[in-house]
């Protein structure tokens, strides 16, 4: 009865979430923060 359980193949290993994201996601992200940032320290007009 546990023929089928002991087959069955682990799960693969899930990736990270921040391997799954384009990278262009991320500097695009972090471009908006800091342009937000500088903005609201007064650098940015």
């Amino acid at each position: 009865m546990n023929d089928i359980a002991q087959r069955a193949e682990p799960a693969a290993a899930t990736p990270d979430l921040w391997q799954s994201i384009p990278l262009e996601c991320i500097l695009s992200a972090v471009a908006v923060l800091l342009a937000a940032g500088l903005k609201l320290a007064g650098l940015l007009s």
